[in-house]
């Protein structure tokens, strides 16, 4: 190039935000902006007249992509992917890279990778997809996300003899803490749980904050009992547990109500009534204890809470209740 051309190429180089290596045919590199110097920790002066790979060292983010090759890719559109870059220093950058043919009167010519790091940017993304999902105060799954897996775990049945099995772990008598200890001795509470609880369950099953005194539990793939002995565990862990705060050593207990799900109870419908009512009967059991039940249960009791409200509803109509009084001297 003559020397106006040359000075004005390096002028757009300097200005490049994204970094812009150019090869040759054989991969070598004729070009380094100061972009890409940043970004690999290379200087142009050592790079110049290199592999490519030696200053662009990248391994694929995703399973599917294929071994990066110059000849395959400047036959083609350039394309972005994803890729991490590991700089001269050591650090791990996330990139997006692009490859465009250099094409000449006699064919190909090299290549022009244009990369840019999107660090910042996948952490941001990751970091707003962690909150859309998780609860702020312990970190665990929401409401919404829990309920997704569940309908996941719903539509993808265990095998024949093993089960999935939902769960409800409320806190008893948590109210009682934030009136008298403060909501900052009941946040502690709930985040100490959490870590409890977290601690007790293996990688595959799933733990959530329904609620603000509310857990939900998701087992998966257990075989028969199995279940039902993790959920007596987070029992015990609950029972043993002890908030320190102010002085004061509060005990923590649950009550659990649960429901299974398999090939012959796959009701996910009413999986949340059934494991309400299972709740309801833990509480009305005394608290701290579990009850595990299925849709015929829940019908029986639904008939009796119907039967009762028939009877007290026509008691009312026909004026049959007695006010009945205790003097109090």
């Amino acid at each position: 190039l003559a020397a106006p051309e040359s000075r004005q190429l390096e002028a757009v180089l300097r200005a490049l935000t994204e970094g812009l290596i150019v090869t040759d045919a054989l991969g070598r590199i004729r070009e380094l902006n100061p972009a890409a110097e940043r970004m690999t920790a290379w200087t142009r002066a050592d790079a110049l007249g290199r592999p490519y790979q030696e200053v662009l060292r990248i391994s694929p983010m995703h399973s599917e992509h294929e071994p990066l090759s110059l000849s395959h890719e400047s036959t083609g559109p350039a394309q972005a992917s994803e890729w991490m870059l590991l700089a001269r220093d050591s650090r791990r950058l996330l990139i997006k890279l692009r490859i465009s043919p250099i094409q000449g009167q006699r064919g190909g010519e090299g290549a022009a990778l244009a990369f840019t790091d999107i660090t910042e940017e996948s952490l941001q993304a990751q970091e707003r997809s962690f909150r859309t999902t998780h609860d702020a105060l312990t970190g665990l799954l929401n409401r919404d996300e829990f309920v997704r897996r569940v309908g996941q775990a719903c539509a993808s049945l265990p095998p024949p003899g093993r089960e999935h099995v939902v769960a409800i772990l409320d806190v008893d008598q948590f109210q009682s803490v934030n009136d008298s200890l403060g909501h900052a001795a009941g946040d502690r509470m709930l985040r100490e749980l959490a870590v409890e609880f977290r601690s007790r369950l293996a990688a595959g099953h799933l733990l959530a904050r329904l609620s603000a005194d509310e857990f939900g539990v998701l087992l998966l793939d257990c075989q028969p009992h199995e279940g039902e002995r993790l959920l007596n565990a987070l029992l015990m862990t609950a029972r043993n547990h002890r908030l320190n705060w102010d002085g004061h050593s509060i005990p923590a207990t649950v009550s659990i109500g649960a429901t299974r799900i398999n090939a012959t109870a796959n009701h996910e419908a009413r999986l949340p009534s059934l494991v309400d009512a299972a709740c309801f009967a833990a509480k009305d059991a005394g608290r701290d204890c579990m009850r595990i039940v299925d849709a015929d249960h829940a019908l029986t009791w639904q008939r009796d809470d119907i039967s009762i409200a028939n009877h007290l509803s026509t008691a009312l109509d026909q004026q049959r209740f007695v006010l009945c009084y205790q003097n109090a001297t």
